[in-house]
């Protein structure tokens, strides 16, 4: 298993410079919840504490990474997991990283190691059943492609419509297109063009 030494997050820069005195002793008591290793109920009873009315960014950004941390699931359909370069750490390790990057926080502009946890769809919803999938690829406000997590093997698509995806569709992919998505033949660019044929 690797170590924190092991694996080193990127930086990215944070801008703080609207981030309000409220704001700052949220994140201060999120932060030591989690440095106590507190238990998930505490978390969630923080995490209502504030709300769910507009917040700045870094606020819902550290609020995802405790959430991720303590499986707190954003919703039924999406689930908050490691990135790919941070899935073979413990829970103390993710914790030593979650820390980190709370505690880069300065006010004004400054430097932070970068998320731990991402967004993953588990879930898709298609006639009215949900359905296991993991997604298997993708563009940013274009489409996203499932394949089902169970027997028989299927594939989904969900594409998205309008400017910054105002809505999204589910649609199942015919079995001779999932066979073809199965046998993981397709380039990115065929990917894109087999998706077309689904709008």
């Amino acid at each position: 298993m690797p170590s924190n030494d092991d694996v080193v997050p990127e930086r990215e820069l944070c801008d703080t410079r609207h981030l309000q005195e409220s704001d700052w002793q949220h994140l201060g008591r999120l932060r030591a919840l989690v440095a106590a290793d507190a238990d998930v109920a505490q978390v969630i009873v923080m995490l209502d504490d504030i709300g769910r009315g507009a917040r700045n960014g870094v606020v819902v950004a550290i609020e995802a990474e405790v959430r991720g941390l303590y499986g707190i699931e954003p919703s039924t359909r999406h689930r908050y997991v490691p990135k790919e370069r941070f899935a073979g750490l413990d829970a103390s390790q993710l914790r030593h990283l979650v820390l980190a990057r709370v505690d880069a926080l300065r006010p004004g502009t400054c430097h932070v190691p970068e998320a731990v946890y991402c967004v993953h769809v588990h879930a898709v919803e298609f006639e009215g059943e949900v359905v296991a999938v993991r997604e298997i690829a993708g563009k940013d406000w274009d489409y996203s492609l499932f394949e089902t997590t169970a027997d028989p093997l299927g594939h989904f698509v969900e594409i998205e419509y309008g400017s910054h995806a105002t809505y999204s569709v589910v649609k199942r992919i015919a079995s001779e297109d999932s066979e073809l998505l199965a046998g993981g033949a397709l380039d990115v660019d065929e990917i894109d063009r087999l998706v077309d044929r689904y709008r």
